[in-house]
């Protein structure tokens, strides 16, 4: 129980920038709380229930210091207390707040807070579940109504009926209540509990992709709480509101931000040993949080967690543990998102022009005087061609470059210092510039990390700017510039060289085709790779392509792998031909340059075969399948080409990955089916390569290969999806198997998918 009127300690503590108090909120979620507080009329208290470091506290108090008015002081409740964990991971999240398992936090609070010392009062300790009677009055004695109430503390059932019972029932007509966990799906009782007491807390605002939600009282919700529901509540009772639940909210923020609560009911039904339903709503919010449906939703980076803990706790072997083993599986196939880039954290590659012009932005803003020394983060590529390409205005304003592990001294006469060694004066002004188009965001990170105890240090922000937002392209997408005839290397010599292509093919008649080509002489001519280029897909493969584009004529397609862009090229042509105005390719590779050649960016050979459709072209670096998947909505990939990592069984994690975005009955072609058989022998089914040609082989639904006698001639195929593309995943994660043949983020996933699958049978 919180113990009463514990004034923050003596204002000669030091005054602290609120900006540097370590907080869970992020800053749209602080900028709320300032608002709401600036808005208070001073008809009531305020108070937070939670208030960890001073972040929300702060947030509060400056709104209220500008709302001009006098204000009674806030009333602040904390354990301050960190729970005992022999857990590393814990440790290391704790370590970013500063703080250590089993610390009392109570000081840093009062530090963090002085210069309000004044304006709060703080009630030390735990809010019991369930608190009745003399308990509520112990925990807000003042029994005044409440205008502005912000929680986060409802971490169980019962404390949030102590919330509700203590707090909640002096909320009067016009009073805010924000719920901080609302989102989350650790505590389904909060949406549960807020949808029971819809008649008389209205939702306000859903600070989206936050788990704040706030809500406005019209009326007392005191005749409503005996009906409210707690842990003891008949399963069934919920299960049957979790559907009214979300047709409540869908009315309020939208079919797609609804399905989050599929979370929540997830987290609950686990909680409830009732695996059917836990694996009917989180393959729900599985598959709403790898797409595009829940962008600029909230997203509970537990998930992942909590599907490590479970497989711990299975120990049957009936349908029920299969399926939610299933589910387990198909997740970690897909990696964690919480590894995923963010905007703002990683920026891909980006033409250099756009560079150019983002750079001229920086020179505007160090022209205005932001720092008495500028320095540059990283001695590699991108810093090499920022000396050279801008040594008339960026150069002189930089004396030294850092650098986690140099390899030299100096670059064009600016010395090189490791980044442990940099110790600038405290007098001095610093800002250091990450220097990268793509790993910016990371780099922040590290320089936050080595410098966070600097006040005298800003780490400035060049490609993830705001005002380079409008040149970036969004998520991990960039353009392919167009390449002067004039500027062209020539036509590699093997392209040269056409091979036999049959004029008819069984495959055409299974599409719908007639049994000739009659585009094949235009295909040909427009089949010119560069000189540059290699392992690209041949002509007669290309013409196969074209079959399948010709059939579907697709809206979207898909590749998946994209390397130096020839095939993108070819399907572009082949979508321009066959394709409405609005068919575009969205192609994506894991990599940020072109595999075999470094020096030039992915995708580029379409500048130089297709420079007239690159408005058609959607590319994409540093992202995999999984990553694909979530720019689209269920059901929006027309046709999918699967020619990224070949090694097994990587083909058959990207398939998964990409699941829910297939059409029903989309076809997925399959480039390199045969390809063991080309590097290691004709029968040799065990070779590095054999992932694209166990998942046509083992695919049980339709399919389709081209012909020929040799290996070289057949090495491209097709599978079609059943009409409900997710009843091809028992399939899928039974091919999830060895041979194991590479050390791929995509193999080692499929391994430890393969490990939960196989539990049950140790």
């Amino acid at each position: 129980m919180p113990t009463p009127e514990m004034q923050t300690g003596a204002g000669t503590l030091p005054v602290v920038d609120t900006d540097a108090i370590p907080t869970m909120l992020v800053r749209r979620e602080l900028d709320y709380l300032t608002r709401l507080a600036q808005d208070c009329t001073g008809c009531g208290r305020v108070v937070e229930l939670g208030c960890f470091l001073g972040g929300s506290s702060a947030a509060l108090l400056t709104g209220l210091d500008r709302s001009g008015s006098p204000y009674q002081p806030i009333l602040s409740y904390d354990a301050f207390e960190i729970p005992m964990k022999n857990d590393e991971r814990f440790a290391l999240w704790l370590g970013q707040y500063g703080l250590e398992p089993g610390e009392r936090f109570r000081s840093k609070f009062d530090r963090f807070i002085s210069r309000w010392s004044d304006k709060v009062v703080v009630r030390e300790g735990w809010v019991p579940d369930s608190a009745r009677g003399e308990q509520l009055q112990e925990l807000y004695p003042e029994q005044e109504p409440i205008e502005l109430l912000f929680c986060d503390i409802a971490k169980t059932w019962g404390v949030h009926l102590s919330v509700l019972r203590a707090f909640g029932t002096h909320l009067r007509a016009g009073s805010t209540l924000v719920q901080q966990d609302f989102f989350d799906l650790q505590t389904p009782w909060i949406p549960i509990h807020m949808w029971q007491l819809r008649e008389v807390l209205r939702p306000l605002e859903a600070l989206h992709p936050t788990p704040t939600c706030s809500f406005t009282c019209e009326s007392s919700i005191e005749a409503l709480l005996p009906t409210l529901w707690d842990e003891t509540v008949d399963p069934g009772t919920i299960e049957q509101a979790w559907d009214s639940i979300i047709a409540y909210w869908t009315e309020i923020i939208g079919s797609d931000a609804a399905q989050v609560f599929h979370g929540h009911a997830f987290q609950l039904a686990i909680m409830q040993d009732r695996f059917d339903d836990a694996v009917r709503h989180g393959r729900a919010y599985e598959a709403w949080s790898r797409s595009a449906h829940c962008e600029h939703t909230y997203f509970s980076p537990c998930w992942h967690d909590l599907l490590d803990t479970i497989v711990g706790s299975l120990t049957g072997n009936d349908a029920e543990t299969h399926e939610l083993r299933a589910l387990i599986a198909e997740s970690i196939v897909r990696g964690s998102r919480v590894d995923r880039p963010r905007p703002g954290q990683r920026v891909s590659y980006c033409p250099e022009s756009t560079r150019m012009t983002i750079w001229d932005g920086v020179d505007e803003r160090l022209a205005a005087g932001q720092a008495d020394r500028v320095v540059l983060y990283g001695a590699g590529q991108h810093t090499h061609w920022l000396l050279q390409h801008r040594a008339s205005d960026i150069a002189p304003r930089i004396d030294l470059i850092l650098d986690d592990d140099p390899s030299v001294d100096a670059l064009l006469g600016i010395p090189v210092c490791p980044t442990d060694a940099f110790l600038p004066s405290a007098d001095e002004r610093v800002l250091i510039l990450p220097s990268s188009d793509s790993y910016e965001g990371v780099m922040r990170s590290r320089l936050a990390v080595r410098f966070d105890d600097q006040p005298n240090i800003t780490i400035g922000r060049v490609y993830t700017h705001e005002d380079a937002g409008e040149l970036m392209q969004t998520r991990w997408r960039y353009v392919v510039e167009a390449v002067p005839e004039s500027q062209r290397a020539g036509v590699h010599d093997r392209s040269l060289i056409f091979p036999h292509i049959e004029p008819e093919q069984p495959h055409r008649a299974a599409l719908g085709l007639g049994r000739t080509r009659p585009w094949l002489p235009e295909m040909q001519t427009l089949f010119k790779p560069p000189a540059w280029c290699r392992d690209y897909i041949r002509l007669h493969e290309c013409a196969f392509v074209w079959d399948f584009i010709e059939a579907v004529r697709p809206e979207r397609t898909v590749e998946i792998g994209t390397a130096s862009g020839v095939s993108s090229a070819m399907m572009l042509h082949a979508i321009d031909r066959f394709c409405g105005d609005d068919a575009i390719l969205l192609s994506f590779d894991i990599a940020t340059r072109c595999y075999f050649d470094p020096t030039r960016p992915l995708a580029a050979a379409i500048g130089e075969m297709a420079p007239g459709l690159i408005d058609r072209a959607h590319t994409y670096s540093y992202t995999d399948a999984a990553d694909a998947a979530s720019v689209f909505r269920h059901g929006e990939i027309d046709l999918l080409m699967i020619d990224g990592e070949h090694a097994n069984p990587a083909p058959v994690v990207d398939l998964i990955s990409l699941l829910y975005a297939l059409k029903p009955n989309a076809w997925v072609l399959l480039h390199d089916i045969e390809l063991e058989h080309i590097d290691n022998g004709e029968h040799d089914d065990d070779g590095r390569h054999s992932g694209a040609g166990r998942l046509f082989r083992g695919w049980p639904f339709e399919k389709l290969q081209l012909m020929g006698e040799h290996p070289h001639d057949r090495n491209i195929g097709a599978i079609q999806m059943p009409e409900t593309p997710h009843d091809a995943l028992p399939v899928l994660l039974e091919m999830l198997t060895g041979p194991w043949e590479s050390d791929s983020k995509g193999v080692r996933l499929a391994q430890a998918a393969r490990a939960i699958l196989d539990a049950h049978h140790e």
